[in-house]
C-alpha cells in the first residue's frame, strides 16, 4: 500500500533492495530499480549533458513561466496556479521516491540468513566501533529529537499553505512580490515530509533493528544453503543468533 505500507525499505545489498513485511515479519529482498542501481544509474547519466543543453535552450521559455509570479497581481489565477504547483511538486518527489525504492517491492521474496542478518545488525567489525556505537546511541537515545526535526519539515509546509489560502483575499489585488517563491515551495515541503514518514522513515528502521538486536522480536528467512527451508531468526540473551526451522511454513501468510 503507498499509505502506512505493510512492506517498507530497510537498505540495499549488492543488486538486490531489502524490505520487512510488519504483518510476517519476514526479510524480503527484490532486484533494484535503475535509480538505486549505480551501474545503471551511470548509464542514465550519459543523458544528463543533453537535458542540461536542452534546459538551457528552453530557459527564455522557463523564465517566462515564472515571469508570470514575479509581475502583476494576485489574481484568482494565481492561486490555482499555486495549487496546482503544489501538486506537481508533491507527486514529482512522491513518485521520484516510490519508483526508486519500491519499484520491485510486489515480487519480493524472502532473502536469505546472510543477507537478513547483514540487514538487520550493525557490522560486526572492530574497526567500526566508534561509528556503531554513534548510531546505536542514536537509536537509543535521540528518536524525540530526530522526530522533532522531522516534524519542522511538515509543519513548516502546512503553515505556508494555510497562509496563503486563509489570507489570500487580502491579498487579491495586491502586486506579486518574491514571497511568491516561499509560498510555491510548500508543497515540495510537503512532498519530502511524505517520503521521510511513509516511504523511507529512517527512524522506524533504526527502531526496528535495535529491538532485532535486543531480541525483542525474530524475523523470517530462508536457509542459506535451501532456500526450502524458512527459518526463525532471532538474538538471545546472551547476544547470539537463535534459528529456529519453521515446518510447513508458507511465505507471506
Amino acid at each position: 500500500m503507498f499509505f502506512r505500507r505493510r512492506r517498507f525499505y530497510l537498505n540495499q545489498y549488492y543488486d538486490k533492495a531489502i524490505y520487512y513485511d510488519r504483518k510476517t515479519h519476514e526479510v524480503l529482498e527484490a532486484p533494484k530499480s535503475k535509480l538505486l542501481d549505480t551501474e545503471k544509474s551511470n548509464k542514465m547519466n550519459r543523458h544528463i549533458p543533453l537535458l542540461v543543453v536542452l534546459f538551457i535552450a528552453s530557459g527564455s521559455g522557463i523564465s517566462s513561466f515564472f515571469s508570470l509570479f514575479l509581475q502583476g497581481t494576485y489574481s484568482m489565477t494565481t492561486f490555482w496556479s499555486v495549487i496546482l504547483i503544489w501538486i506537481a511538486e508533491f507527486a514529482f518527489v512522491t513518485l521520484l521516491v516510490e519508483r526508486a525504492l519500491y519499484r520491485n517491492v510486489n515480487i519480493a521474496q524472502v532473502t536469505t540468513q546472510t543477507v537478513c542478518l547483514t540487514t538487520m545488525i550493525y557490522p560486526d567489525d572492530e574497526n567500526q566501533d566508534e561509528e556503531e556505537k554513534t548510531e546505536k546511541g542514536f537509536s537509543k537515545g535521540a528518536f524525540l529529537y530526530f522526530n522533532a526535526l522531522l516534524f519542522t519539515i511538515p509543519a513548516v509546509g502546512f503553515y505556508y499553505v494555510y497562509d496563503f489560502i486563509s489570507r489570500f483575499k487580502d491579498l487579491l489585488g495586491q502586486p506579486i512580490g518574491g514571497e511568491i517563491f516561499k509560498i510555491i515551495f510548500a508543497g515540495l515541503l510537503l512532498g519530502i515530509a511524505f517520503v521521510a514518514f511513509n516511504q523511507n522513515y529512517f527512524v522506524r528502521i533504526l527502531k526496528l533493528s535495535q529491538r532485532f538486536e535486543e531480541g525483542k522480536i525474530s524475523v523470517i528467512c530462508r536457509a542459506d544453503d535451501d532456500p526450502d527451508v524458512y527459518l526463525e531468526v532471532s538474538v538471545g540473551p546472551d547476544g547470539a543468533i537463535v534459528t529456529k526451522e519453521l515446518h510447513d511454513y508458507k511465505a507471506g501468510s
